[in-house]
């Protein structure tokens, strides 16, 4: 459902790469997806989301952060 490009599925695998117990921690996808996340949704909407993504990536490497806006602009270019 996150790869055919539903929101709230987007965002739950973002949770679940950098929240769940028992998931690898992947601060890169989970990054990612919430990009992908903000990335779609539109005023207010956006403005709540970011929040969380914004915390997520201080706690982030700058190459970690880079290399998920890569993989986002990879999924943007592909979606086109």
């Amino acid at each position: 459902a996150a790869e055919q490009g539903l929101i709230a599925a987007q965002f739950l695998v973002g949770i679940t790469y950098g929240l769940r117990p028992g998931v690898s921690r992947d601060g890169v996808q989970a990054l990612m997806s919430a990009d992908i996340v903000a990335y779609q949704l539109t005023s207010e909407d956006r403005e709540i989301a970011v929040v969380p993504r914004d915390g997520l990536a201080a706690c982030m490497t700058g190459e970690d952060v880079n290399e998920a806006g890569r993989l986002v602009r990879k999924w943007d270019a592909a979606t086109l």
